[in-house]
Formats: structure tokens, sequence, C-alpha cells
């Protein structure tokens, strides 16, 4: 049995994605997941994620791109 702590309804994950276009790849696409309160707050995780587009801004890049 799998731990209850590990899914929950509650649960948030926000797709990020710099230029996107229709059927891009998954490997063009940064996500967050795993908010909620047992996980990632919320206010944590906007501020994590105020930052990353800021970078991805900045490098004009998301997903694995971002990161090269």
């Amino acid at each position: 049995m799998a731990n209850d702590r590990l899914v929950t309804a509650k649960s948030m994950s926000a797709y990020l994605a710099y230029r996107p276009t229709v059927g891009m790849p998954e490997a063009r696409r940064t996500v967050v997941s795993n908010i909620h309160p047992g996980g990632v707050p919320a206010v944590e995780a906007g501020a994590y994620l105020a930052d990353l587009i800021k970078e991805m801004l900045a490098k004009r890049a998301s997903g694995l791109a971002l990161n090269a």
C-alpha cells in the first residue's frame, strides 16, 4: 500500500514554459509539483515560482534548457 502522505487530492502543480507552443515537448516545460500543506506550502511555492519566472525571462528558456 502506498504511503497516503505522498498522494493527496489537494495537491497542485505549476507548469511553466518560456514561449510555449502547441505540442511542445515535456523537456521544454518546467514543473513545480507537490504544492499542498503537507508538501511545499503555497506561499513558499509562490516565492519559488516568482524567482523561477525571473530566471526564465533572463535566460529566455525553460525546462532542460534552463539548466544548460
